[in-house]
């Protein structure tokens, strides 16, 4: 359905809207798809970080362990 035209300047003004808008969508997808790198960056992270605690939470139980061995000998 398109409106009728008549000369109260509404077509230049649709152009800059339209134009605006076609802007806008286009750094929406951007940041969108910079959104997404971010969340996979971090859900490495997080793996990084959970890989860690168990290495770090079994260097302190080997310690322990062989603390408990050595004391008790």
């Amino acid at each position: 359905m398109v409106a009728p035209r008549d000369d109260n300047g509404w077509s230049a003004y649709e152009k800059l809207v339209m134009s605006e808008l076609r802007r806008l969508r286009e750094k929406q997808d951007a940041i969108s798809l910079n959104l997404t790198g971010l969340c996979a960056d971090v859900s490495a992270l997080k793996v990084k970080a959970g890989v860690w605690g168990v290495l770090g939470g079994m260097f302190t139980g080997g310690l322990a362990l062989v603390w408990i061995f050595v004391k008790g000998k």
